[in-house]
């Protein structure tokens, strides 16, 4: 996990920071609809690169334009690490599998429930 404090700042160019980088920055929050879960991310530094997912966002407005428009703002961010399936610890894998058979059995157990009630009645005709 990658805990950091990022200042943003269009205050020379009198440009809103929102639009500039905040909601980019938000934007990667948002789970990819065909892949179910957020874009992966690299932070990098010197040789240093951290690649994750943005886990939390908190965002601090500092200053203002006289009209209101946002210059400057303090980002909270927290990047959980992204660890392709073949890098994870010995022993995760079995307790995913334990995990996604038991989502398998009770989804099975729900669609023979469904598939019961969803049957017609039998009716009598006198």
């Amino acid at each position: 996990m990658l805990t950091m404090d990022v200042l943003v700042d269009t205050s020379g160019a009198l440009e809103n920071v929102r639009e500039k980088y905040v909601a980019k920055i938000e934007g990667l929050l948002d789970h990819n609809e065909k892949l179910h879960a957020p874009p992966i991310v690299e932070f990098g530094w010197a040789e240093q690169v951290f690649r994750g997912v943005l886990q939390s966002l908190e965002i601090t407005y500092l200053l203002f334009h006289i009209d209101g428009k946002p210059l400057r703002a303090k980002l909270a961010l927290v990047l959980k690490e992204y660890r392709p399936v073949d890098v994870r610890p010995q022993g995760e894998h079995a307790d995913l599998d334990r995990r996604r058979e038991a989502l398998r059995r009770a989804s099975w157990r729900d669609a023979q429930l469904d598939l019961r009630f969803s049957l017609p009645r039998p009716r009598i005709v006198a």
